[in-house]
C-alpha cells in the first residue's frame, strides 16, 4: 500500500511538472509568434512606405499624367516637383490614393520646406488618411504677367515685367504665369525661343493663362482672330463663375474676338476641354495639360455677361483667384488611433530654389 501510494504521488508530481512545462511552451509559442505577426506586419508596411516614396520621387507614367490618364503617379517633371501632379494627388481620397499608389494599408504624405514646416497643397496640409491641424489662411502665389499689350486684366496680377533675359530667372520662380498680348512682338527673344522659355518653365508644373493672342503658337496652341457676335459656355470645371449655357454678347455689329483654331497641336497635350465657343465654333476658353502645367486659355472681348457685368471682369476675377487662394497654416501631423507599425520615410526633392522635404507616412490600425 505504501509503495502504491509514493508510485502515486510521483506520477501527480510529474503530471504537475509537465502541466507547468507545457503552459510555459505555450506562452512561449504564442509570444513568439505575436513577435513573428507584428514583425511581419512592421516589414510588410515598411516596404510599401518605401515603395511608395520610390514612386512618387519619378516622374510617373505617362510622364504628364493626370488622375484620367495616370498609371503610375509620380510627383517630378525634369528632376524637379512639379506642383501640378501634386494637386492632382489632393484632389483624391484616401481610398483613390491607395489605390492609385499601389498602397493597402494606410497612406499619406506631407512636403516640408528647411525649416520643417508643412507646404499645403491645393489647400491641404497632407494628402491621404492623416490629421492635420489646420488654420484658414490666404495665400498669394508668386505670379507674373508676361505683357507687351497692355490688357483691361492686367490690375488682375502682382507683377508686370517684359520678356527679356532676366525672364528665365523669373518665370522658374513663379507659381502661376499670365501672358497677356503679343509675345513675339518687339521683345530680344524670338518667337522659338520665347516657346523655349515657356517649355522650361510648363516642365516645372507652373500653371498658365494665357489671355488673348500670344502671336504664336505658345504651349502647343494656335490662336487666330474670329469676328463673332457671342461667346457661349459650353463646360464648366468649377474654375468660372460663368454657368454652363450662358451666353456672353459682343457689342457692335462684327467685334473681333481673339479665340482658339483647332486643338493644341503638341505631342504632351493631354486632356484638352473647351469651356467655351464664338458662335463661328472655336474655342474662347480652354483648359488642357502641357507636360507638367495646366493651362487656361481666354480670349479676351469688350463683351458683357448677363446682368451688365463686363466680360473682362469676369476674366479678372478669375485671375485673381489663381493667384490669390485659400491656403491653411498646417500644425502637427497625427496618425489616426489606435495604429500601430507606423513607418515614416523622408526623401530630398526640389522645388523652384529651395529643397523640400517628402515625408511618406504609412501606417496599419490595430
Amino acid at each position: 500500500m505504501i509503495l502504491h501510494r509514493r508510485r502515486g504521488q510521483t506520477w501527480g508530481v510529474d503530471l504537475g511538472i509537465s502541466l507547468v512545462i507545457f503552459t510555459i511552451a505555450i506562452i512561449v509559442t504564442y509570444q513568439l509568434l505575436e513577435n513573428t505577426l507584428e514583425e511581419t506586419a512592421y516589414t510588410e508596411v515598411r516596404v510599401q512606405a518605401l515603395r511608395v516614396s520610390d514612386l512618387l520621387l519619378s516622374e510617373g507614367f505617362p510622364t504628364a499624367w493626370t488622375n484620367d490618364t495616370v498609371l503610375r503617379a509620380g510627383l517630378l517633371s525634369s528632376n524637379v516637383l512639379s506642383m501640378r501632379k501634386a494637386q492632382e494627388l489632393a484632389t483624391l481620397d484616401a481610398a483613390q490614393l491607395r489605390r492609385i499608389i499601389r498602397a493597402t494599408d494606410n497612406i499619406a504624405f506631407t512636403l516640408e520646406n528647411a525649416n520643417g514646416t508643412i507646404e499645403a497643397v491645393t489647400g491641404r496640409c497632407a494628402v491621404g488618411d492623416l490629421v492635420v491641424t489646420e488654420t484658414p489662411a490666404n495665400r498669394t502665389l508668386n505670379a507674373i504677367a508676361l505683357a507687351r499689350v497692355p490688357h483691361p486684366v492686367a490690375s488682375g496680377v502682382n507683377t508686370t515685367i517684359m520678356l527679356d533675359d532676366d525672364a528665365y530667372m523669373s518665370l522658374d520662380d513663379a507659381d502661376v504665369i499670365v501672358i497677356e498680348g503679343n509675345l513675339s512682338v518687339d521683345t530680344v527673344l524670338t518667337p522659338a525661343q520665347v516657346a523655349r522659355v515657356l517649355d522650361i518653365a510648363a516642365e516645372r508644373g507652373i500653371t498658365f493663362i494665357i489671355i488673348g493672342n500670344p502671336g504664336s503658337t505658345v504651349l502647343g496652341l494656335v490662336t487666330n482672330s474670329t469676328n463673332a457676335t457671342n461667346i457661349t459656355v459650353v463646360g464648366n470645371d468649377g474654375a468660372f463663375n460663368l454657368a454652363q449655357g450662358t451666353t456672353v454678347d459682343l457689342p457692335g455689329s462684327s467685334p473681333v474676338v481673339l479665340a482658339a483654331s483647332g486643338t493644341p497641336t503638341n505631342a504632351e497635350v493631354a486632356q484638352y476641354r473647351v469651356l467655351a465657343t464664338t458662335d463661328e465654333g472655336d474655342a474662347a476658353i480652354a483648359t488642357w495639360v502641357y507636360d507638367g502645367a495646366r493651362v487656361w486659355y481666354i480670349a479676351t472681348s469688350d463683351g458683357v455677361v448677363d446682368g451688365g457685368v463686363a466680360f473682362d471682369e469676369v476674366l479678372q476675377e478669375h485671375v485673381e483667384r489663381h493667384i490669390t487662394i485659400s491656403w491653411p497654416t498646417c500644425g502637427e501631423v497625427t496618425v489616426p488611433e489606435p495604429s500601430t507599425q507606423i513607418v515614416r520615410y523622408d526623401r530630398t526633392l526640389a522645388h523652384h530654389d529651395q529643397l523640400l522635404t517628402l515625408r511618406v507616412i504609412a501606417w496599419r490600425e490595430r
